[in-house]
C-alpha cells in the first residue's frame, strides 16, 4: 500500500520536521513506493522522516566531508531510489535479518537507506576517510540506527575479526578495480556481492557465478549502472 498524507498527517509531520530538516522532500517517489510494494516491502512516513533527517545531515556535513557533489545534493532522490532498489534482492536472498557489509560507505549510500527500509538488517560500514567516518557515526546516532558498526580502515584489513556478512555492497569507491580484485580473493562461499560497476572481469573465472539483475528498477532508470549478483561457486 502506498502512503500519502492527509492534511492532518502532513501538518503533524511538518511539525516534527520543523527545526530538524530543511532539505526539500519527499525523497521516495510514488514509482519507487510501487516497486517496493511489488517486492513485498513497505514504506511509510516514519521511514520518509528518517531519510529527511539523513538528507539534512548530508547538507550540514557536505562542505567539510565531501560526501556528495553539490549537484547531487539537490537531487538526493535518485541516490535514495538506487539504494532502495537493492532491498528486494536482499529480501530474495533471505538476508533481510542478516548482515550487510558496505565498503566505502561515504555519505551512507546504499547502507543507510537500506537500514531504514530493512530495520532488522545488521550492518558493517567500512570507510577509510576520517571525516566521512565522523559523519557516519553522527548519522547512526541521530537516526537511532541499531546493530550498525562503523569501521575506519581499508578493506579487507578493516573487516578482519568482524562478523561474516550475508551480502556485500560497494556503491562508489575511488579505485573500483582495486576493490574488485580484493573482493575476488576475499569473497567466501555463501556471501553475495551486489556489484554495480560496469567491469567485472575479476570475477570471470569458473570460480564465480555472475548473474545480471535487471527488472523494473533498471527499466525505469531508477538503478545506477548494471547490477550483478556475484557469488563464489
Amino acid at each position: 500500500m502506498l502512503f500519502s498524507f492527509d492534511r492532518m498527517e502532513e501538518h503533524a509531520l511538518t511539525e516534527e520536521l520543523s527545526g530538524v530538516v530543511a532539505v526539500k522532500g519527499p525523497f521516495v517517489s510514488a514509482d519507487v513506493q510501487r516497486l517496493l510494494v511489488g517486492e513485498g516491502l513497505t514504506w511509510n512516513p516514519q521511514k520518509e522522516l528518517l531519510l529527511a533527517r539523513h538528507a539534512e545531515l548530508l547538507r550540514e556535513w557536505n562542505d567539510m566531508a565531501g560526501l556528495v557533489s553539490k549537484s547531487d545534493l539537490q537531487d538526493l532522490g535518485k541516490h535514495y531510489a538506487d539504494s532502495l532498489s537493492l532491498g528486494g534482492i536482499i529480501k530474495l536472498l533471505g538476508a533481510s535479518e542478516g548482515r550487510l557489509l558496505d565498503i566505502g560507505t561515504g555519505g551512507g549510500f546504499p547502507a543507510i537507506p537500506l537500514k531504514i527500509l530493512l530495520p532488522q538488517l545488521k550492518m558493517t560500514l567500512v570507510e577509510r576517510n576520517e571525516k566521512k567516518i565522523g559523519f557516519l557515526h553522527k548519522a547512526v546516532a541521530v537516526l537511532g540506527l541499531s546493530d550498525v558498526r562503523v569501521v575506519h580502515g581499508e578493506f579487507p584489513a578493516a573487516v578482519r575479526g568482524q562478523d561474516r556478512p550475508n551480502v556485500v555492497t560497494s556503491r562508489a569507491v575511488e579505485k573500483p578495480e582495486v576493490l574488485r580484485r580484493a573482493l575476488s580473493h576475499w569473497l567466501p562461499r555463501g556471501v553475495a556481492y551486489l556489484c554495480q560497476y560496469p567491469d567485472v572481469c575479476e570475477f570471470s573465472s569458473a570460480m564465480f557465478h555472475v548473474e545480471q539483475c535487471s527488472g523494473l528498477w533498471s527499466a525505469k532508470g531508477l538503478r545506477r549502472g548494471t547490477l550483478r549478483l556475484i557469488r563464489r561457486i
